[in-house]
């Protein structure tokens, strides 16, 4: 949080304007190629756009006859206020075993986990929900005991999953329209990294990545 205000604030001095709260309802453009989206807010027109929209990408680039590979994976989290009970584990623990994510924030215990193929569908299910709690609490049996009856706040999200794992970064065939999408589970650990290679990209500056691994051109 701290890091996406400090973010936020430099963008703002440098003379960014940013929308929050506001849809991408659809992309605007022909022939010629993208040159504007439609919001909630109104319409902002663009010389070039990035669609950053992650399982929803597919549905923005449709309209232009671009279908991009990536099918929503969902996943499950579940955080546990901790009250001043001692013992939570001070930095994010991956436990490769059970395919869970054990991260202190503050004041609360966040375990995250599960990968299901069910489309757009984010009903929480509760069975799903609370196995994820036992597995990242399973590894610290103490901390489990005295969470026993902790309150817990489940959630569910969708991870943009390529068909062949990484990402869709940089430009299309589109006039205009560039892509940062399908990212998997790793969205903030590629955020600053994927932001780079599309801006140089767009901005038509030398890489320091090579770019190929991670263009829509991969798919033929």
């Amino acid at each position: 949080l701290q890091f996406t205000a400090a973010l936020a604030q430099r963008l703002t001095a440098e003379g960014a304007e940013l929308w929050l709260d506001t849809t991408a309802r659809r992309l605007l453009g022909g022939p010629a190629g993208v040159e504007g989206v439609e919001t909630s807010r109104g319409i902002i027109d663009a010389d070039a756009v990035v669609v950053a929209a992650g399982s929803y990408s597919p549905a923005l680039t449709r309209r232009f006859g671009l279908r991009l590979p990536i099918e929503p994976v969902k996943g499950y989290s579940v955080s546990i206020p901790l009250h001043g009970i001692e013992g939570a584990p001070g930095m994010s623990i991956i436990d490769d075993a059970r395919k869970v994510v054990v991260t202190r924030l503050g004041e609360q215990l966040r375990i995250a986990g599960k990968a299901e193929i069910t489309g757009f569908d984010l009903r929480l299910d509760e069975r799903r929900w609370r196995a994820v709690r036992e597995q990242g609490l399973s590894r610290f049996p103490r901390l489990a005991e005295q969470l026993a009856d902790a309150p817990s706040q489940p959630w569910a999200g969708l991870r943009p999953m390529t068909c062949d794992g990484p990402p869709i970064l940089g430009p299309t065939p589109i006039s205009g329209l560039h892509l940062a999408t399908g990212v998997g589970h790793l969205g903030w650990t590629f955020a600053a990294g994927s932001a780079r290679l599309v801006a140089d990209q767009l901005e038509e500056r030398t890489c320091d990545l090579d770019p190929a691994p991670y263009s829509l051109q991969r798919y033929g």
